[in-house]
């Protein structure tokens, strides 16, 4: 049981779970025979083969540090295949080790598949996050990286600018940083339907930062701002509400305008309100 001045982070927690579901990104599919003892059917032609998709990784930081070996990223079949894509690369978390420089991405959790057909690099996209005792990347706390299928490697991306490492090297505990989670840094991101634009959430300035990924190097656009006064006028309230998730709705004709949601939680810590969830649309 978590003590009383852990439940309102346990209260956030729950309803990123139960809110901001968009971990996982669809790759293409690999020639891999078909698994019907898998148990899964599908009606859509071009998903009856062994289904490929990445995914971060989380471990267990509850009672000790993060391993350099973790995985960070992994792909994961219908069939049982489980391949590593990029490590962690900490060594042993807590505060000696906030960056894990050179080996590899540290804690990530927003991404991003690019297909290739407009960059001409087929990729995923893995944003920062902050975790208790998981070091960030080389980038830091807004880096972005992205593991490349021509070659099978991950590479620094970029970094959104003007966010700060919130760890504390006198913190062995890592303690402070538990009300910074899901409050700073990096959350979801998604790229536009016609595959040119990289939107991801910002969670301390609480805006939606874009990028054109229409050439190989990302370039920086103009932030989005997001209008949570649309939510309430309320003080408090406005206060606690936090974007996190991002998800385009499904284009179906050539001339239909995207629609982007934006997931939001009102986490109820200063308006003392029960904990809730909204979304937003921007066209």
């Amino acid at each position: 049981m978590l003590p009383s001045s852990h439940q309102p982070q346990r209260r956030f927690i729950a309803l990123i779970i139960l809110a901001m579901s968009a971990l996982i990104s669809l790759l293409p599919p690999r020639p891999m025979a078909a698994q019907p003892s898998a148990g899964f059917a599908s009606a859509v032609a071009c998903l009856e083969g062994d289904l490929s998709l990445v995914t971060t990784c989380f471990a267990d930081t509850i009672f000790a540090p993060v391993p350099a070996n973790d995985p960070a990223l992994v792909r994961v079949t219908i069939s049982g295949v489980k391949q590593p894509l990029a490590p962690i690369g900490t060594t042993s978390g807590g505060f000696e080790h906030r960056i894990a420089t050179n080996s590899g991405i540290g804690s990530v959790y927003g991404l991003a598949y690019d297909d290739g057909a407009i960059s001409g690099v087929q990729r995923v996209f893995a944003a920062a996050f902050t975790r208790r005792f998981t070091s960030f990347g080389p980038l830091g706390e807004g880096g972005v990286y992205e593991y490349r299928f021509s070659d099978g490697q991950w590479h620094t991306s970029f970094t959104v600018p003007n966010l700060n490492n919130n760890r504390s090297d006198s913190d062995p505990y890592d303690r402070a940083i538990l009300a910074h989670i899901g409050r700073t840094g990096l959350g979801d991101m998604e790229i536009s339907p016609d595959g040119t634009t990289l939107y991801i959430v910002n969670l301390a300035a609480r805006l939606l930062e874009r990028y054109d990924i229409s050439q190989p190097q990302p370039k920086r656009l103009n932030p989005v701002s997001i209008p949570i006064e649309l939510i309430s006028v309320n003080g408090p309230t406005l206060n606690d509400l936090q974007p996190f998730a991002l998800e385009f709705a499904p284009v179906t004709q050539s001339n239909e305008s995207p629609r982007l949601f934006v997931g939001i939680t009102d986490v109820a810590y200063r308006s003392l309100a029960q904990p809730a969830a909204h979304v937003l649309e921007w066209q």
